[in-house]
C-alpha cells in the first residue's frame, strides 16, 4: 500500500478561538483576611477624594492567595499590590501562601481528596490552584505528617513508662496487633499491594498506639533502585503480600525494643498460625519473655460461622431453616461470651477460670434445651430457677427442640473451640477491637478503591495520630508542623476545639449505661418488626403483603 492510499488526518486539532464574552471582566469571589482588608480600607480613606472611583483588580495570584491593587481613576490615587492574606516562611525560596497549605490540609486529616477540594472551591465561585502545585504540596504535607506521628509514638512509650514507673504493680505493657490489606488476599491470586499493621496498648484507658509499620509494592520513581531513603517502596515485588504479616510484626516489635523506653507483657493477635510462630522465633532470637494471647472475639466469630454450617436435621418444620441456624449461632455465641465475661469478673486465678470456663460452656446446650440439672454450681448465667427466667432470649422465644444427634454436634464445637486447652489462649478475653478500629480509619483516609503509591505510609500515619491525640489537636499539630500560625483567636482554633468537645461529648455518652441498653432495646424493637411484618406465617390483619401474595392457606 502505497503512502498516497492513506486517509488524510490532523495530529493536533485547530485551536479554535473562544467567543469574546459582553464583558471581560471575570466574576469570582476570593479569600481574604478581614485584617488585610482594614489596613487596604485605611490606606485608600488616607486619599480623601472628593469623587472616588476606585478600581480594584487582581494583580498577583499564588494559589488561593491574591494581591489587590487599588485605582482611582479621578485623583490618579494607586498603591501597590497588597498580600490579601497570611504568608508562611520557608527554609528556601520567598514566604508561601498560608491559604494553599490550608486548603490541602484536608486532603490529609479526612476522607476528602484534592479534587474534592477543587469541587468545593469551584462551587464557591473560586479559583483553585493547578491541580500539579496542590498535588505538591499534598505530597510536602504527607512528609511533614509522618515525622510528626513518629515523634507521637516515642512520646506515647514515654508516657506509658511513666504509667509503669508511678504503678509498681504493673510489670508491662499489654498490646494488640494485626495487620490490614488494602484487599483481602486470597487463595490462588493476590490483588493487595499494600499492608498496614500496628501495635495499640490496652494496659490504660487511653488505648495508645506504640508503633506502626506500612508494606508498600509502589514506587513512582523513575529509574529508581528502591534503595534510596526517599523511596515508598518498602516491599518487594517478588514477595507475597500475605507474608508481609509476619515482616510487619518483627519491624514493629523491633522499633519498641530499639526505643527501650516499656517492656511488653503480652501481645495479643488473631488466630492466624503464622503470627503464633513468627512471636515464638522472635522471643527466642532476642530472649524475650512476653505471652501470646489470641482475640477472643475472632474466636467467637469463628464459633458462629461454624454453628451456622451444621446440618441439622431437628430443626422445627414451622422454621425456616437459614434464620433458625442465624438465630443459634448468635445466641450460643452470646451465651458463651456472657459465661465467660462473668467467669472472669469473678475468678481472678488464670487456671480456676479456665477449669471453670470450659465447665460452664459444656452445660451451655442442655439448659439451652431446658435441662437445667447440671447449671447449678457450673453456670454463670442460668436463671432457670428462678420465678422470673424467660426464654426471650433463645431461638423464637422457646427451647431448643434438637434431638441427641443435634445437640451433640453442637456440643462438639463448642468443646472444640472452648474447652481448657482452648482457653489457655485467651484466659485474658483481651481483643483486637482497637486495631481493628485504627483500620477502619486508615482505609476511611485511604479508600481501598483508591491506590496511593507514593502517600500512602502518610495518610497511615495520619491516622494513627488523630488516634493518639485526636483528630482536631491532630490537624493543629500538622498546622504547627507546616509552618502556620493558628492563633487561639482564630476561627480554625475555635472550630477545631469545638470539634473536639462535641466528640468528646458524643464518646462519654456512648459509653454510659444508659445510653447502651436504649440502644439495645431499639435495635431489638427495629429487628422484630423485621421480622414480624415479612413472615409469611403472620396471621389475621397483621398479615404482611407478602403473605398475602403468597397465601398457602397458612393464614386462612
Amino acid at each position: 500500500m502505497s503512502c498516497t492510499e492513506y486517509l488524510p488526518y490532523t495530529l493536533r486539532p485547530k485551536a479554535q478561538e473562544s467567543p469574546a464574552c459582553e464583558n471581560d471582566v471575570v466574576l469570582e469571589n476570593v479569600i481574604v483576611n478581614v485584617g488585610k482588608v482594614a489596613q487596604l480600607v485605611s490606606r485608600v480613606h488616607e486619599a480623601s477624594c472628593q469623587d472616588p472611583r476606585v478600581k480594584v483588580d487582581v494583580v498577583n495570584r499564588m494559589g488561593l492567595c491574591v494581591s489587590f491593587a487599588v485605582k482611582c481613576n479621578s485623583c490618579n490615587f494607586s498603591l501597590e499590590p497588597i498580600q490579601m492574606s497570611d504568608t508562611v516562611e520557608k527554609a528556601k525560596g520567598p514566604p508561601a501562601g498560608a491559604l494553599n497549605e490550608m486548603a490541602v490540609m484536608p486532603a490529609v486529616k479526612t476522607k476528602m481528596g484534592l479534587t474534592d477540594i477543587t469541587t468545593v472551591l469551584t462551587c464557591l465561585n473560586i479559583k483553585a490552584p493547578s491541580k500539579t502545585a496542590m498535588q505538591t504540596k499534598f505530597n510536602a504535607l504527607c512528609d511533614k505528617m509522618a515525622a510528626v506521628n513518629e515523634r507521637q509514638l516515642i512520646k506515647n512509650q514515654e508516657y506509658l513508662r511513666k504509667v509503669t514507673s508511678l504503678l509498681p504493680a504493673i510489670s508491662g505493657i499489654e498490646t494488640q496487633y494485626d495487620v490490614s490489606y488494602s484487599s483481602r488476599p486470597q487463595g490462588g491470586s493476590e490483588k493487595a499491594q499494600q499492608s498496614f499493621a500496628d501495635i495499640i496498648e490496652h494496659t490504660t484507658t487511653r488505648k495508645l498506639p506504640i508503633a506502626a509499620a506500612v508494606a508498600n509494592k509502589h514506587c513512582r520513581r523513575k529509574d529508581c533502585d528502591h534503595r534510596q531513603d526517599k523511596c515508598r517502596k518498602t516491599y518487594s515485588s517478588e514477595k507475597s503480600i500475605a507474608a508481609s504479616e509476619r515482616s510487619l510484626l518483627n519491624e514493629t516489635l523491633n522499633n519498641v525494643r530499639t526505643a527501650g523506653l516499656i517492656t511488653l507483657r503480652s501481645v495479643t493477635t488473631d488466630a492466624s498460625t503464622q503470627l503464633a510462630k513468627a512471636l515464638r522465633e522472635y522471643k527466642a532470637e532476642n530472649n524475650l519473655n512476653f505471652s501470646h494471647y489470641k482475640c477472643f472475639i475472632h474466636r467467637g466469630r469463628t464459633l458462629e460461622k461454624h454453628i451456622r454450617a451444621l446440618q441439622l436435621c431437628s430443626i422445627p418444620k414451622t422454621c425456616d431453616r437459614q434464620a433458625y441456624m442465624q438465630k443459634l449461632a448468635s445466641c450460643l455465641r452470646g451465651r458463651v461470651r456472657i459465661e465467660l465475661k462473668n467467669a472472669r469478673a469473678l475468678i481472678k486465678g488464670d487456671g480456676s477460670f479456665i477449669r471453670a470456663g470450659a465447665a460452664a460452656v459444656r452445660v451451655i446446650t442442655k439448659c439451652l434445651s431446658g435441662d437445667h440439672r447440671h447449671c447449678k454450681g457450673t453456670s454463670f448465667v442460668c436463671r432457670g430457677h428462678l420465678l422470673t427466667y424467660s426464654t426471650n432470649c433463645l431461638p423464637y422465644g422457646m427451647h431448643l427442640q434438637l434431638n441427641n444427634k443435634d445437640q451433640s454436634l453442637i456440643e462438639k464445637e463448642l468443646e472444640k473451640m472452648f474447652n481448657e486447652d482452648g482457653l489457655k489462649d485467651m484466659c485474658k478475653l483481651f481483643n483486637t477491637n482497637m486495631v481493628e478500629s485504627l483500620h477502619s480509619t486508615v482505609y476511611r483516609l485511604a479508600p481501598k478503591s483508591l491506590c496511593y503509591s507514593r502517600n500512602f505510609s502518610a495518610l497511615c500515619h495520619s491516622a494513627v495520630h488523630s488516634t493518639s491525640v485526636g483528630p482536631s489537636l491532630s490537624t493543629l499539630q500538622l498546622a504547627q508542623a507546616a509552618g502556620l500560625n493558628v492563633k487561639e483567636n482564630s476561627q480554625m482554633y475555635k472550630q477545631l476545639r469545638l470539634k473536639d468537645r462535641q466528640r468528646k461529648y458524643d464518646s462519654k455518652r456512648r459509653a454510659s449505661a444508659d445510653y447502651k441498653q436504649r440502644r439495645y432495646y431499639l435495635r431489638k424493637k427495629k429487628s422484630n418488626r423485621s421480622l414480624f411484618s415479612n413472615s409469611l406465617y403472620s396471621i389475621g390483619q397483621e398479615a404482611s403483603p407478602m403473605a398475602q401474595e403468597h397465601n398457602y392457606g397458612l393464614t386462612s
